[in-house]
């Protein structure tokens, strides 16, 4: 019984550490995003700012949310046993809001290529 929990534990962190590490590569046929990468002249000086803008809200969101998941984990592995339930409370907000932060830059992402290519 003990053998197959380590088992499930370490097959559940390899996949873990392998969907955190894995990366995507649109390599293959670059001309079907030639416009997410190159800058063709076509998008309006707004269109530029509000992408810089963009990109630098969803690095510091993002930014931001790990450094509390990680501080948060700090706290929990060095707090004593009377404070682990308050820190297990918190994270479960502090998890939430970082996959809200996670997905809601990935959706504005999507949003805007949306409109880039489909209002003109």
């Amino acid at each position: 019984m003990r053998i197959n929990k380590k088992l499930v534990t370490i097959i559940i962190s390899i996949i873990c550490i392998l969907l955190i590490l894995s990366n995507f590569s649109y390599a293959l046929n670059t001309d079907v995003y030639e416009g997410i990468y190159n800058n063709d002249g076509k998008q309006t000086s707004i269109a530029k700012v509000a992408g810089y803008v963009l990109g630098v809200v969803q690095v510091i969101g993002m930014a931001v949310a790990t450094i509390g998941v990680v501080v948060l984990g700090i706290k929990y592995i060095i707090s004593s046993p009377e404070d682990k339930a308050t820190i297990k409370d918190k994270a479960v907000i502090y998890v939430t809001g970082a996959i809200i932060i996670f997905a809601a830059s990935g959706l504005i992402g999507l949003v805007g290529e949306w409109a880039r290519e489909n209002v003109k």
